[in-house]
């Protein structure tokens, strides 16, 4: 019960927190002139990735649970996706892919290249493709994301004329930021000992709770950045954070790698986690066509095709992994 409860009082501390940072990282964007899509991809990416980054560092460090910090990643990442109907439904249009062109593309498609490249690892188990204890698909990853902000940050910058007022108001607005950033991290940090003990008391096992469970706790910031930029319009925003965050998980999977000292750390995961690598890699890939040839009209009312796949992609790699991790 004790276990529970410090659960779901991190998931109001991460959803309080994440509100502040929508708001904060709207202002930002408005007196700084960066766009709002460049905002979401780097600033709040990083930021609302900051629980997934705690997790997996505590998840190997102290609690010495490989399953949870890979399927913490994982999960989060299938998570995001599914944030996409998300956005979909709550901005009530059926041409919310059209109203974000294709500005985020090349995040899709290099996310859908860290996806078969960590799914590789998985399948092939390559203990002994490393370098020292990190294996060679986390380089692969750092490249990967390195060539991603090279991509995702060349967004159009207005001219903003900067006065001292705007600075006073930007120094508040980063200062709340970083509060609630900070928020998110001391909530992060506590999240993987509650998954450890609520797999010790269900049974359900580590690899189905860090996936679905914890990734879902760690992922309120994105569905809160996700309901608020659609209710004010900030589309842009809303799917920057949600591509950005995926690819930055990434990083965090390969710093990881890098701190858990028995050896790649893909190849000592379970390979259940396999499901949510392919069940990733089948939603970015939606994404993608989403975002290259929009629909313009809802199939459901406002929800469009890709919005109803993504939902059902979702729930089929959740049960998948229930099915095969109970076994």
């Amino acid at each position: 019960m004790i276990a529970w409860v410090g659960f779901l009082a991190c998931v109001a501390a991460i959803t309080v927190a994440g509100t502040v940072l929508v708001r904060e990282g709207e202002r930002i964007s408005a007196l700084t002139g960066i766009s709002q899509g460049a905002i979401g991809f780097v600033l709040l990416a990083v930021a609302t990735s900051l629980p997934e980054l705690l997790t997996g560092m505590s998840a190997i460090l102290v609690e010495d649970a490989p399953d949870i910090a890979v399927g913490d990643i994982l999960g989060s990442c299938l998570f995001n996706l599914a944030l996409f109907a998300v956005l979909n439904l709550v901005a009530n249009r059926g041409d919310v892919y059209a109203r974000l062109g294709r500005e985020h593309l090349a995040a899709a498609i290099l996310g859908i290249a860290a996806l078969m490249v960590i799914g590789g690892a998985l399948i092939a188990r390559w203990d002994g493709l490393s370098a020292a204890h990190v294996g060679v698909e986390s380089l692969l990853i750092g490249a990967l994301y390195a060539l991603a902000i090279r991509l995702g940050t060349r967004q159009p910058i207005r001219e903003h004329p900067r006065s001292e007022p705007d600075r006073a108001a930007l120094t508040r607005a980063m200062s709340r930021y970083g509060v609630a950033a900070i928020v998110v991290v001391i909530a992060g940090v506590a999240l993987p000992g509650m998954g450890t003990e609520i797999a010790r008391q269900t049974g359900w096992g580590e690899t189905f709770v860090g996936t679905m469970l914890v990734a879902a706790a760690t992922s309120m910031p994105e569905l809160i950045v996700t309901i608020q930029a659609s209710r004010t319009g900030a589309f842009a925003m809303a799917a920057g954070n949600l591509l950005g965050s995926n690819l930055f998980n990434f990083v965090i999977l390969a710093l990881d790698d890098a701190v858990f000292l028995r050896g790649p750390l893909l190849a000592h995961a379970a390979p259940w986690h396999v499901v949510t690598a392919a069940g990733a890699i089948a939603m970015t890939v939606l994404v993608a066509a989403a975002l290259l040839r929009p629909p313009t009209r809802g199939l459901l009312g406002p929800l469009a095709w890709p919005s109803i796949l993504l939902a059902l992609l979702y729930l089929g790699a959740s049960y998948g992994l229930f099915a095969l991790s109970a076994t």
